[in-house]
């Protein structure tokens, strides 16, 4: 757990969150070039970047006391934290971070999800360093077909998905949609639908 914004909060925060967190993916893949040398081994890490209110100071008591936060957004960082496993994606990001980052973060849309333990959906997006030309056109169109898809125009998305799988083939986010598109043309959802994913798991 890392905090940004306190004890003094400031405009860049959650810019500040992403770069620590780019800066912890980089130095994981360094030391995991000399663990596949030393012992033929890595490590892999999970990150998630959340923003909002909580509770911030000493917690505890005379005998054990720590400088922490508490409060729903933890909670919430932490679910988000776990899904890096499920879609397989080292760096997470909330709606709230993605509106401050994304100007200066390449971002991609991954899923919305309700999180066990927390009723609504809550939108999460991959946060990377750079992408490249292609990628960034395959992004475009995924982004275009998750429009779409939410509006559950099923046909017209899939084609954007389509489009978005020969620039990016093997991306798992593509390929994640592209079956959910299939599945929807094939057994139209209810009228109550909203695409939502809900997780059984921490």
């Amino acid at each position: 757990l890392a905090l940004f914004g306190a004890p003094a909060s400031s405009a860049s925060d959650a810019d500040n969150a992403v770069h620590a967190a780019r800066d912890m993916q980089k130095a994981m893949e360094e030391m995991n070039r000399f663990s596949r040398e030393l012992i033929d081994a890595e490590l892999t890490i999970g990150l998630s970047i959340h923003t909002g209110e909580v509770v911030v100071g000493n917690i505890g008591f005379e005998k054990k006391m720590d400088y922490t936060a508490i409060g729903d957004m933890v909670n919430t960082a932490s679910r988000i934290e776990g899904l890096t496993r499920y879609y397989r994606e080292p760096l997470l990001v909330s709606t709230s971070v993605w509106r401050e980052v994304r100007a200066r973060y390449p971002c991609r849309f991954v899923d919305k999800v309700e999180v066990k333990g927390r009723k609504g959906a809550v939108s999460v997006f991959a946060a990377r360093r750079e992408i490249g030309p292609s990628e960034e056109k395959a992004w475009k169109y995924f982004h275009a077909g998750i429009k779409r898809y939410y509006d559950r125009a099923f046909p017209e998305a899939l084609r954007y998905f389509a489009a978005a799988a020969r620039l990016a083939p093997g991306d798992r986010g593509v390929a994640r949609f592209l079956s959910r598109c299939r599945d929807c043309i094939k057994n139209p959802p209810p009228a109550d639908w909203t695409g939502t994913t809900v997780m059984s798991g921490k």
